[in-house]
């Protein structure tokens, strides 16, 4: 049973790190390539054993990963362009003990297109909510105006003790909530 779970987990490993929608690189504490994942390799259009061991900036030239390094902390979310592609990353430090040991650099849109579409999805569900609100206020006005018209009149409130009276008890709970 544990080597059927180890073996999933290492299935779910390798898809996380070989998404073909998601480039991955990783640089060490001398911005060094130590890892770079085929849709990495597909985008840039380098071949693995040209790259690896390389310095960062010597076929990378405007990646962020060198800063991360330097400063320990994230970047997120920014423009990167890779072999004409234009892309949106985001890089991390690998942290051990306190001490930056390396970044990792992953693409988050591989076409900036990508972002732009859940953008625009993005604004419509906002205008969706927004107008579902302004409903759900418009009918909550029209709703208390009407109990408050109806609400008043003693021979209706009459009327209503005496259903709920004889009531089954299903119908009583959904007539107090209206």
């Amino acid at each position: 049973m544990k080597d059927n779970q180890g073996s999933s987990l290492e299935c779910v490993k390798n898809h996380i790190i070989e998404d073909p929608n998601v480039a991955i690189m990783a640089i060490d504490n001398k911005c060094r390539l130590v890892f770079a994942n085929n849709t990495y390799l597909r985008v840039t259009g380098f071949h693995r054993q040209d790259i690896m061991g390389r310095h960062i900036e010597d076929f990378n030239p405007l990646g962020r990963t060198p800063e991360v390094l330097r400063t320990g902390k994230p970047i997120k979310a920014y423009f990167m362009p890779l072999n004409g592609q234009n892309t949106i990353a985001s890089s991390y430090p690998v942290i051990i003990n306190g001490e930056v040991i390396g970044v990792i650099g992953r693409s988050l849109f591989l076409e900036i297109n990508d972002a732009y579409n859940i953008a625009k999805m993005m604004d419509t569900l906002e205008n969706d909510i927004r107008s579902f609100k302004i409903r759900e206020q418009n009918h909550q006005r029209t709703s208390n105006d009407f109990l408050k018209i109806i609400g008043e009149n003693a021979s209706f409130r009459k009327v209503r003790s005496l259903a709920q009276a004889i009531m089954p008890p299903v119908v009583k709970t959904r007539l107090v909530e209206v």
